[in-house]
């Protein structure tokens, strides 16, 4: 599993209600993950952070931009992630 954490400020709380609600729109109306959607498995609050539990896809882009010194990412690369 991959744990999404928002922070706790007022802003936080509106954009990750708003994520949350579209994630849940996103995955009933496609079932069968014919679209390719990553997976929201539940979305809690602990502390009054608004926490979201995904599938885990593979390793995070945070990790490999670290690994890269943090430097962006060519159009190759972005595309292979897009796939």
């Amino acid at each position: 599993m991959a744990v999404k954490i928002t922070r706790n400020t007022e802003i936080d709380h509106k954009f990750a209600s708003s994520e949350c609600k579209l994630l849940t729109y996103l995955m009933e109306n496609d079932p069968n993950d014919s679209h390719n959607i990553v997976r929201m498995i539940d979305a809690f609050y602990f502390r009054d952070h608004h926490c979201f539990v995904f599938e885990l896809l593979n390793s995070d882009l945070f990790e490999h931009l670290k690994d890269n010194g943090f430097i962006g990412f060519d159009t190759n690369k972005i595309r292979d992630y897009a796939i």
